[in-house]
């Protein structure tokens, strides 16, 4: 259950990497808010590096993810989102994220979603 994944990551002051990939249906946007939630709530977090490829992750999601990276206590240097359903409409908000000046991102994996030339 992914609720007590976000509940530990909530809490935690030493994790740095968490793979949550290949998990299908099991991972779409609900799920990822609960991620993204969890980093924005704890102000200890320590995470750099964030493996969510070959979900259902869609805009949403992609939604959900560039607001905690827009926060001060996001600490992400890392987000791996290849292989989901990601459109033109999550590639914007991923792309407005990472002109915001808390974003601490240095690697954002897209392949193989569908963006397209409009995103």
């Amino acid at each position: 259950d992914i609720s007590v994944v976000a509940s530990a990551l909530a809490r935690s002051t030493t994790l740095k990497v968490l793979d949550l990939s290949n998990n299908g249906d099991r991972i779409g946007d609900a799920e990822v808010k609960l991620i993204a939630d969890a980093l924005l709530s704890n102000t200890r977090c320590k995470l750099q590096e964030l493996f969510l490829m070959a979900n259902n992750i869609g805009d949403d999601g992609a939604q959900h993810l560039a607001e905690a990276l827009c926060h001060s206590n996001c600490t992400l240097q890392e987000l791996y989102l290849g292989h989901n359903n990601i459109g033109p409409g999550g590639a914007k908000y991923l792309a407005e994220a990472l002109c915001h000046s808390n974003c601490k991102l240095q690697e954002l994996h897209l392949e193989l979603n569908n963006i397209g030339d409009d995103g």
